[in-house]
Parts: structure tokens; C-alpha cells; sequence
């Protein structure tokens, strides 16, 4: 009834901490809902925003997130000392269960906690939790996340299985900065939770880092507004010899990482970097498409092939017998080229070379589907013409390439 009530409007989803997790998976759910209905039509705009939410779903779901195009429509929030958006980061038996709980009903109305027993309850619990044993067990997992991360590679050894997805705001007192790169999240959820340079930040309770977005959503546009002088950086922060490095710097001050903390260098490099990660799928789509075009002449070759054998048994009985040896060898020749061409297209999309979106455009969807066409009858008629459906079975089962 409710999703009857909302067919074709804009809808946002929001939740803070678990609620935010469940506005996620809502605005999933919902996303796939307009993707069947939608099909021809441009969707509705979603919108799903987070305020101190865990990690959701794996490497898997990230990169699903990515292929549908639905990345930009969450946005997740999160504060500089909030341990729950990185507590996923630690092994799943290493946080005591409640410290997870207490935070959780620490933002439940007292009248709902028993008249306050079950929270003098959880409240006496979590004060015998040491706190900053609670900070070193999270922030050695999430330093050990963004060590291992590369951002040119695509697997990594270990570490935790959650990854991040869409847009990330790291908010602190002074102000915000986002990234959108999954691995970059990483490095600078765990940068931004190691800078704690100033005694007054050092200290703040986990509940309260946890429960403190009210204030920071509303000193966000006040931050917005603010000038900043580029000149009161701090002297031992690296010269800004451009304006997309004072860029940077501003990113960090944003973020709470201040020059003088030992997580600022590999944090600006972790910017650096994120923003060439960010352009080479659509660099190397644009050389691929370069060596697309060279490599059409011999696709050209294959069908005067074919064109040549028409009026006769075709090419597929010609390209089995072996008939006009000459012809045959070119065809055999291109043939050979166009698959190392396109097991190339495949080995790069597996190692997320290529953009999200990449198997939907519709220049790569024709020339694929053209290919198969033309060439894949060769390729059964090679098969066969070895004899391999005999030893190894159907070519089906036992002889196509995955392209």
C-alpha cells in the first residue's frame, strides 16, 4: 500500500545508526522496484541518508551499487570519533555485544527503557567498558582496512569482508568533506578516527561521538559559509603549490585532520590518489575504444570470409574442411585477434579497469553481440574440427570462452 502511495515521487530515506542500515536496505529494495517498473522511463529520484550507520554488504554488493548507477543516491554521515560506522572493521566476536546494545538503547526514550532500569543497566555496563581499549581495538582493524587497500587493485588479503558504498561525509567540528571512492572511504574513515591531536576530542565518550549528528548537521552550513583563509593553515602542513592542493588541505581541515597529525601525509596522498582511481575507467574505456577501431579491419576480413562462401556450403563447413588454405589462414589469423581483443575487454572488467556502467552502454553491448555472431561459428567449427568434441565433450559445456 505504502509503495502504491509513493509510485513516481521523489522519496528520501534516512535513519541514524541501525535505522540508518534499514533505510539503506529500504532504499534498495525500493531502487529495484523502480528498476523493473522504470525500465523505459527515467525513475524517480531516491535519496537515502545515513547518520552514523554500520558498514552494509560486501565488495559483491558495492560494485552491484555501482553497475545499477545507484551510488549517488546514498549518503552516509558520519563523524570524526563515531566507532559504529567502523566497528565492522574489527572480527565480528572481537566487540563485546553490549557496547553495541547500550548505544543502541541509549537513544530510546527512557519511558520505553523500563523507567530507566534498563538503562541504569546498560549505562553500568558500558561505563565498565574500557573506552579507549574500545578506540585502539577499532582503530588497529581500520588501519590494518586501509593499509591493505590499493586503489589499483581489486582484491584484497584478508581484513574485513563489509566495504563501503555511495558517498561518504566525514563530518567533524570543523566542518566536512565527502568522498565517493569505496576505497578511499576506507583510508579516511580509519584517517580521520586516528586524528585525535586535541586533548578535548580525545576524550569524548563513544555514546556521545555517536549521538552528536543533531549538532553537526546544523553547524554544516554555518562551515559552508564560514571564508577560510588559506594563509592560517598550519606551517607544517605541505605547501600548497596549486589550488587543487589547497584544495586538499581544506579537505582535511574539514575532515579533523590537522597538519600536526601523523595521519595527514598518507591521508592527502589517499586523496591524491582517489582522484586519478576515480578517472581511469573512463581514460581506458576511451583507449579501449581507440583499439576497438583498429582492430575492426579484421572483423571486416571475417565477414568478406563469410561473404565469399555464401553461394556455397558456408563459411562454417569452409572454415571446418579447411577449403582455400589461404583464405582460411587469414581467417584463422583474425579470428585469433579478435578473441585476444576481447579476453582483454574481459580481463579488464574483472579488475575493475573499466567504468560501472560499462556492459550496458550500448557501443560495447553491439560490437560484443556482433562479434559473437560472426566469430563463434569459427570457433564451434575449430572445435569440432580438432576432434575436442569427442575427447573433452560439448562445446558448449567444455569449449566456449567466456566471451
Amino acid at each position: 500500500m505504502v509503495l502504491n502511495h509513493i509510485r513516481g515521487k521523489a522519496v528520501v530515506f534516512t535513519g541514524h545508526s541501525l535505522g540508518g542500515a534499514i533505510a539503506a536496505l529500504a532504499a534498495l529494495h525500493y531502487l529495484c522496484i523502480l528498476s523493473s517498473s522504470w525500465a523505459y522511463a527515467p525513475a524517480p529520484p531516491v535519496l537515502c541518508v545515513t547518520f552514523g550507520s554500520p558498514l552494509l554488504g560486501n565488495k559483491a554488493l558495492s560494485k552491484a551499487i555501482l553497475r545499477e548507477q545507484w551510488a549517488s543516491s546514498f549518503c552516509h554521515v558520519v563523524s570524526q570519533h563515531d566507532v559504529i560506522p567502523r566497528l565492522l572493521f574489527c572480527p565480528l566476536d572481537a566487540v563485546p555485544a553490549h557496547v553495541i546494545i547500550g548505544m543502541q538503547l541509549q537513544q530510546l526514550p527512557m519511558c520505553v527503557l523500563g523507567m530507566g532500569r534498563v538503562g541504569a543497566a546498560v549505562a553500568s555496563r558500558m561505563a565498565d567498558t574500557n573506552q579507549e581499549a574500545l578506540r585502539q581495538l577499532i582503530q588497529e582493524h581500520a588501519g590494518v582496512a586501509a593499509i591493505e587497500q590499493k586503489l589499483d587493485a581489486t582484491e584484497t588479503r584478508g581484513g574485513s569482508p563489509y566495504w563501503p558504498f555511495g558517498t561518504y561525509v566525514l563530518c567533524s567540528p570543523d566542518g566536512a568533506a565527502c568522498v565517493d571512492i569505496p576505497t578511499a572511504a576506507v583510508q579516511m574513515l580509519y584517517a580521520t578516527f586516528a586524528a585525535r591531536c586535541m586533548p578535548e576530542t580525545s576524550t569524548v565518550s563513544p555514546e556521545a561521538a555517536h549521538s552528536c549528528y543533531g549538532n553537526l548537521v546544523q553547524s554544516m552550513p554555518q562551515h559552508l559559509l564560514l571564508k577560510r583563509r588559506l594563509g592560517a593553515l598550519p606551517a607544517t602542513a605541505a605547501p600548497a603549490v596549486s589550488n587543487y592542493d589547497a584544495g586538499i588541505s581544506l579537505a582535511l581541515e574539514a575532515s579533523g585532520i590537522t597538519g600536526e597529525a601523523t595521519e595527514a601525509a598518507p591521508a592527502r596522498q589517499w586523496l591524491k590518489t582517489s582522484k586519478h582511481v576515480g578517472r581511469s575507467p573512463n581514460l581506458n574505456c576511451a583507449s579501449l575504444s581507440i583499439r576497438l577501431g583498429r582492430i575492426t579491419p579484421c572483423r571486416a576480413q571475417i565477414e568478406w570470409y563469410k561473404a565469399s562462401f555464401d553461394g556455397d556450403t558456408g563459411y562454417y563447413d569452409a572454415f571446418k574442411q579447411r577449403r582455400s588454405p589461404k583464405k582460411f589462414h587469414k581467417a584463422n589469423m583474425y579470428r585469433i585477434k579478435l578473441g585476444q581483443f576481447w579476453d582483454g575487454v574481459l580481463s579488464m572488467l574483472d579488475t575493475s579497469q573499466l567504468p560501472h556502467d560499462f556492459h550496458r552502454r550500448a557501443k560495447w553491448v553491439n560490437a560484443a553481440h556482433f562479434y559473437q555472431l560472426l566469430v563463434e561459428p569459427l570457433d564451434i567449427a575449430d572445435y569440432h574440427r580438432h576432434n575436442l568434441h569427442r575427447t573433452r565433450g560439448s562445446y558448449i559445456s567444455h569449449g566456449r570462452e567466456r566471451r
